[in-house]
Parts: structure tokens; sequence; C-alpha cells
């Protein structure tokens, strides 16, 4: 039996497409199944949100002095903050309100490093507030 070259074609298509499809969906499969023996690990537990706003307020409390330093003048300012489960800041939203003097908030929040708290179990947003001298 002889092939003419556009079934020859079509055949070496399907062939080479059903094992790339076949080898796709074997490595899927194993990048997502789970290490034999080994045990997923503990998920955080889901802190209440008091505790969360308490952890996000010594976060920013722990940047203060290195702010205060830095940005002379006066700031008020309420940070809208977004943490994801694992802790770590997603979205900062930021209220400033107007000072009579001069305005650091710009400075301070230019230099203000973005916050991270420990596993916090779920995605929360607080408000923080951010007062400088």
């Amino acid at each position: 039996m002889r092939l003419d070259l556009p079934t020859a074609i079509l055949a070496g298509a399907a062939l080479v497409g059903a094992l790339v499809g076949t080898g796709l969906y074997a490595g899927l499969r194993a990048a997502h199944a789970a290490p034999a023996g080994d045990a997923a690990p503990a998920a955080a537990p889901v802190l209440a949100d008091t505790e969360v706003q308490a952890r996000a307020v010594a976060a920013v409390e722990a940047q203060r002095a290195s702010l205060r330093a830095a940005c002379p003048g006066r700031a008020d300012v309420t940070l809208d903050v977004t943490f994801a489960a694992d802790g770590s800041q997603v979205m900062r939203g930021v209220r400033v309100a107007p000072v009579d003097g001069q305005d650091a908030s710009s400075c301070a929040l230019a230099r203000m490093t973005p916050l991270r708290l420990p596993p916090i179990g779920a995605r929360r947003r607080v408000r923080v507030p951010l007062a400088l001298p």
C-alpha cells in the first residue's frame, strides 16, 4: 500500500498531535498531583478582624520611627490595606487629611514599604491610621 503526499502529511500531523496531547495531559496531571507520602501543609487559622487590625497597626508602627526621621512635617493618613491569606499586602488605598504646616504625607507614603503580616488565613481588608507629628 502506498500513501500519497497529502494523506501522509495528514497521518503524520494526527500522530504528532496525539503524542503532544498525551504528553501535555500526563505532564499537567503529574504537576498537580500531590507527592506520595507528603501531607499537604496545614492551612493557617482564619483570624478575627480585630486580630488582623491589631497586626496591621503593629506593622505600621514598626515603620513609624524611620518615617518620622525621613519626613519632616505632619501627616494624617488612613491606609486602607487588603491582605492575602498568607499575610502579604495585596492592595493599599490612602485617604490623606489636610494638616496645618508642612505636609509629610507624600514623603511618608513614598517611603513606606509594603506591609507583611504572619499568615491570617483569609483575605482581609482593614483601615490603619498613620499620624506623624
